[in-house]
């Protein structure tokens, strides 16, 4: 209900107006907003992937962008590497980011940021390009339950999971993530191989990840791709042996395909991370890391390798989205004074 309300809210011509009330005030210069999307399309136009990665359409997108290029000042992965030296960002810079390479990305999200002259950071998956036979797990498991005939019960390792009606796709989907993301990845990965074998689900039609050429192309094109793992695990579930290899590998197998060094910035997959991650992303010599912790960041007193964002949803209105990059920034070290937040080393 809370939602819903907030969703409304932000759809009225008086959210609006409050907004642009606010915008009218000074900001503070040591901020920065960072702004997270995953896919940008609309889910009736492709069942097979998770409708929960959308995070908008593609004129919904047009409006945003249109809105930063004219409010804020776009930060690019350079300027945001110079504030990390020390260097000053003008008042309400924000760095727009992508998470996963999905091919949306190139076909309705790059036009849209070229056209408005904005900067954008891509974090890429790197196990995933070119490779036909490989989809996001959390895109194959939407498919398999869609593929799937109720009233069932699906077996998982927290037990037999009720899959009543067509209705139910959504909670029963919803569901199992959480179940998925509570396991280990070698765990969770062996489950969902069963579950899709189970319906003979062709993984490989529905890949919608961008190659590396089209990678090579963005690149060139101006857009700055970045690190997101290899595999896309929790990072927090890995073994020592398996964490190094997904930090430090997913660097060094981008700047091999890409034919170019990629920048020391790092986005930790499902924002999933402890002491032990931020740790080993320190030691492959990422200056920058990005968590899925909402908020701004205030540059005076930030952890650089656990910087906040603000996710873009589905109900995620412009006057949403502006009020959230004009709102007060988490101080670290306050958080940290009244327990919100585990003291972490840099």
């Amino acid at each position: 209900m809370l939602r819903s309300g907030i969703s409304r809210f932000g759809r009225s011509r008086s959210a609006a107006a409050f907004v642009s009330l606010l915008e009218r005030l000074p900001t503070a210069a040591d901020r920065l907003s960072v702004l997270t999307y995953h896919r940008i399309g609309d889910a009736s136009l492709d069942g097979h992937l998770s409708p929960a990665l959308i995070s908008t359409s593609a004129a919904a997108f047009g409006d945003q962008m249109a809105h930063i290029a004219r409010r804020y000042h776009p930060v690019t992965a350079n300027e945001l590497l110079a504030a990390r030296d020390g260097q000053s960002l003008p008042s309400r810079s924000v760095l727009i980011t992508f998470d996963d390479a999905y091919r949306d990305f190139a076909e309705l999200a790059w036009p849209i940021l070229e056209r408005h002259g904005l900067p954008a950071v891509l974090f890429v998956p790197t196990a995933y390009p070119d490779a036909s036979a490989r989809e996001f797990w959390w895109d194959r498991l939407f498919a398999t339950l869609r593929a799937l005939r109720p009233p069932t019960r699906l077996a998982t390792p927290a037990g037999d999971v009720p899959y009543r009606s067509a209705r139910d796709l959504m909670p029963t989907y919803r569901r199992l993530v959480a179940i998925a993301k509570s396991l280990s990845h070698a765990d969770a990965m062996t489950w969902l191989d069963e579950m899709t074998a189970a319906t003979d689900l062709r993984t490989g039609s529905l890949h919608h990840i961008l190659g590396w050429q089209e990678l090579r192309q963005l690149a060139s094109a101006g857009a700055t791709l970045a690190a997101h793992s290899r595999n896309h695990p929790r990072l927090d579930r890995l073994s020592d042996a398996e964490l190094a290899d997904e930090v430090a590998g997913s660097r060094r197998e981008l700047d091999t395909n890409l034919r170019m060094p990629s920048p020391p910035i790092f986005a930790y997959p499902d924002g999933a991370h402890d002491e032990r991650v931020q740790q080993t992303v320190a030691a492959a010599g990422y200056r920058v890391a990005f968590t899925t912790r909402r908020g701004s960041n205030s540059l005076g007193d930030v952890d650089w390798l656990r910087m906040r964002r603000i996710n873009i949803g589905q109900r995620s209105t412009l006057p949403l989205i502006r009020a959230q990059l004009l709102a007060p920034t988490v101080r670290t070290s306050a958080a940290r004074r009244n327990g919100l937040e585990p003291r972490q080393t840099a």
